[in-house]
């Protein structure tokens, strides 16, 4: 009743969600319509990482594209985010203060603050 069908191929939603962001298109607008802020000069990163509210709340990231001044992020979830974000990324050295400037329930655009 409740055995898995060998014939059946193991599946994980995180990593078929990551597979399905990882083959998609970029485009140079938002689901708005919007286009994205310097979206030109912008490299393709694919790197796991965090945001980090002020108060110490953290959701897992997949950094899509970056730049000096900001980067694309994608959510494994639907995320409410506040105005201002901490986006970490180890594999590719980012820990930078951001502003969220567009967001829509699966992708936010970032642009860095200022080093201090």
């Amino acid at each position: 009743m409740f055995r898995r069908d060998p014939n059946r191929p193991v599946t994980s939603l995180l990593a078929d969600r990551i597979r399905r962001l990882a083959t998609a298109p970029a485009s140079n607008a938002t689901s708005a319509g919007r286009p994205r802020v310097g979206a030109s000069d912008r490299e393709p990163a694919f790197a796991f990482g965090t945001v980090e509210t002020a108060c110490g709340v953290r959701e897992g990231v997949v950094v899509r594209d970056v730049n000096t001044s900001g980067a694309r992020i994608d959510f494994t979830r639907a995320l409410e985010l506040p105005s201002r974000v901490l986006l970490v990324a180890p594999g590719i050295g980012l820990r930078r203060w951001a502003e969220v400037v567009w967001r829509d329930s699966r992708s936010a655009g970032l642009k860095f603050e200022a080093r201090q």
